[in-house]
């Protein structure tokens, strides 16, 4: 399976010898919005649920530098002030504009200053939010849409490790589902009484848009960091909108 990273460099090599688009006269504003819209909610998802996100600085003026690519690629990095066009630890981001919102398809640690220094990219201010809560109620819904994808998708991968695997799962876990964001790359799944996290993906790691892979066989990984599992499990419980008790002989 191609990792997430080999599959952001891929897709940066491919997008990168692609023409830019020329843009109309208000778009690059709109785009613009839709990008720093959709990164955005990546950090506050990144910082919530992984605790990878706070090495963004929650509450602290950022550069946001965005460069746009034919078919609605775009680049996106956040800059500490006072770093803009030097090496920085900060974040890079792949995404998608598809038009009436946009979508973040990649976030890595790999340096690309040199596809981020031309005529087309944007330099933008960013004031990062002071806190990242996640609103149910909008969640929710969205959550639904794919909710049984995802169950279906956890439910016959336990019931393939309980007959393949050492791992010895119980004939029955009872299932705890958050609200979540399909457009981000995961949802976190907690499974009692075996205390465990599972990573549902929710999007085809070789091609986020594939209409088929959100069907009964996403990609689910186990947590392995017990510390993770536990504050995961605190957090699922907090915005629970799925709970069920599933058989795994069957």
């Amino acid at each position: 399976m191609i990792t997430p990273n080999r599959r952001v460099v891929l897709l940066l090599h491919i997008f990168l010898t692609l023409p830019h688009r020329t843009f109309g006269a208000d778009e690059p504003s709109q785009q613009i919005a839709r990008a720093k819209a959709a990164i955005l909610r990546t950090v506050c998802f990144d910082y919530y649920w992984t605790g990878t996100g706070r090495i963004y600085e929650l509450g602290h003026d950022k550069v946001l530098k965005l460069r746009f690519l034919d078919n609605g690629t775009f680049l996106g990095r956040i800059v500490a002030i006072g770093r803009i066009g030097q090496h920085s630890t900060d974040a890079n981001f792949l995404g998608l504009d598809r038009g009436s919102a946009a979508t973040v398809t990649g976030n890595y640690s790999q340096d690309f200053d040199q596809q981020l220094h031309s005529a087309s990219t944007f330099e933008i201010a960013l004031r990062l939010p002071t806190s990242c809560g996640l609103q149910d109620s909008v969640l929710h819904k969205k959550s639904l849409l794919v909710l049984p994808a995802v169950v279906d998708s956890i439910v016959n991968a336990l019931r393939r490790w309980r007959q393949h695997s050492s791992a010895r799962l119980p004939s029955t876990v009872t299932l705890k589902i958050p609200a979540f964001d399909p457009d981000q790359w995961a949802v976190y799944v907690a499974a009692e009484p075996i205390h465990q996290v599972y990573a549902v993906v929710l999007h085809n790691p070789n091609n986020y848009e594939d209409p088929s892979y959100s069907g009964s066989e996403m990609i689910v990984m186990p947590v392995q960091d017990p510390n993770q599992v536990a504050e995961l499990t605190k957090k699922i419980a907090n915005h629970l909108i799925y709970e069920d008790t599933v058989d795994l002989e069957s």
